[in-house]
């Protein structure tokens, strides 16, 4: 199997993996708190940024999370 074909295998699962990551991240940071913060998009955007989510992983989440809370 070539590295092409194993990065197309474990791409979409390491992408799978950061995304409940960063789930995860908000909830215990955010959502799990007793008095959440009342965070902006933007400030929490800035936040994941330095946790070190990247902005399409970041995006995909928030996108979640819009979907779910419609």
């Amino acid at each position: 199997m070539s590295n092409a074909e194993v990065k197309a295998i474990l791409d979409p699962a390491i992408d799978t993996m950061r995304f409940s990551q960063q789930l995860m991240y908000i909830f215990e940071n955010h959502i799990g708190r007793d008095h959440p913060d009342q965070a902006s998009e933007e400030a929490l955007f800035h936040e994941l940024s330095e946790a070190g989510f990247t902005p399409e992983v970041i995006d995909t989440a928030f996108e979640w999370l819009d979907n779910i809370a419609a």
